[in-house]
């Protein structure tokens, strides 16, 4: 795992800290202490946590992995058809200067980056109610 955006080695990073916090809370909030009789462990209540942990955790890491994979065939895309695109947009500019319009149309992003960071927060909030 081999990771190059810095998006999705964020995710990674997120995806083992919820996992260690989940671990670590489902013992703690799991475990009873009564008096001389040592320390008890609920385990009706640390499984779930656990679990919980895990499949945020394992979205999280696929999420990662999708993204990475994205940018790798976004990557290879650019050198494979570069020519072929570059004959598209000569097409494109053309037909809208037939139209009157502008000839140059420009990406954004903003939507794709409200979207990625609602699901993080939705995906954060999830964590935190699961504990």
């Amino acid at each position: 795992m081999n990771y190059k955006n810095k998006v999705s080695i964020l995710l990674l990073t997120v995806a083992v800290i919820i996992l260690i916090f989940t671990m670590i809370s489902g013992l703690v909030i799991g475990s009873e202490t009564f008096r001389g009789a040592g320390t008890y462990y609920a385990w009706s209540f640390i499984l779930p946590y656990w679990f919980s942990g895990i499949a945020i955790a394992v979205v999280f890491v696929a999420l990662a992995e999708i993204i990475e994979q994205l940018q790798k065939l976004n990557s290879q895309g650019e050198d494979k058809f570069a020519f072929s695109e570059t004959d598209s947009q000569q097409v494109l500019d053309e037909k809208l200067k037939e139209d009157g319009t502008s000839a140059s149309p420009t990406k954004d992003y903003t939507v794709s980056w409200i979207v990625a960071i609602c699901l993080l927060i939705v995906f954060i909030l999830l964590a935190i109610t699961s504990m």
